[in-house]
């Protein structure tokens, strides 16, 4: 649900800074996160659903093809640890 409000979101935003949405790909992992419904592969997610509402080019990485997001992978990493930085924290917990 988190991931389909996102990219209404993400989409509202992009089409008020007149970008054209049909000129835009969006590319997912194959995590919890974009699940289908069930078993069933024909049946697209709501994630989806919500890509192809506005005809955005969807692509989904293969499955195990982790080189395929490395650099998403290496900025989320970059920005959690600067993020955890800026705070001093007396305990870890």
């Amino acid at each position: 649900m988190n991931s389909t409000l996102f990219i209404r979101r993400l989409f509202t935003h992009l089409a008020s800074l007149g970008i054209l949405l049909n000129e835009v790909s969006i590319q997912s992992g194959n995590g919890s996160e974009f699940p289908r419904n069930g078993l069933d592969l024909t049946q697209p997610s709501a994630f989806e659903k919500a890509i192809m509402d506005v005809k955005v080019n969807y692509i989904r990485i293969p499955p195990g093809a982790k080189n395929h997001q490395s650099d998403i992978e290496r900025a989320n990493g970059l920005i959690e640890y600067e993020l955890l930085e800026i705070e001093r924290w007396r305990t870890k917990s």
